[in-house]
């Protein structure tokens, strides 16, 4: 084999263990580890409030309305990307995402759920705002009173938000 075939060959060989990048995920509610598999392990028509309570906690909050109540649970997403390039170049960031889930109850027995895109704070002439923006509305906003609208309650032992 010639000199230049080796030396392909090595550079090929060894630029396939010269770079690894990685994406890992994992999940927070109320501070607490949150299986990555939870919301997959709810079998409609056969969970019931009890292993909700047990596996994933109490929710976030509870809208009550007619015969069915709606479990809504805020986490949070994050994600680890690493990325190496043999030994010149290492980065680790982690992005953190809110999200929501909704489960729908019927006599206690789960009949539908969901995530749900947390919507972009919007001001009060119903423009989007930035993300550094959005907390400073939220002051202004009276969360209590929209929250009696709604009907929604935070749910015994869930951290007002």
């Amino acid at each position: 084999m010639s000199k230049i075939g080796l030396l392909t060959l090595s550079f090929l060989l060894f630029s396939c263990h010269a770079v690894d990048i990685r994406e890992t995920h994992s999940y927070l509610y109320q501070n607490h580890p949150l299986p990555e598999n939870v919301w997959n392990s709810i079998d409609v028509g056969v969970t019931n409030t009890q292993w909700l309570l047990q596996h994933v906690g109490p929710p976030s909050f509870i809208e009550k309305s007619n015969d069915q109540q709606t479990f809504t649970y805020r986490y949070e997403e994050h994600v680890k990307k690493h990325t190496a390039v043999f030994l010149f170049y290492q980065r680790q960031k982690t992005d953190r995402k809110e999200k929501v889930h909704s489960v729908i109850l019927k006599n206690n027995i789960v009949v539908a759920h969901s995530d749900i895109t947390p919507r972009p704070p919007v001001s009060e002439t119903g423009v989007s705002l930035p993300a550094n923006d959005a907390a400073a509305e939220a002051e202004k906003d009276t969360g209590a009173s929209n929250q009696e609208a709604s009907g929604a309650q935070p749910a015994e032992g869930a951290s007002p938000e």
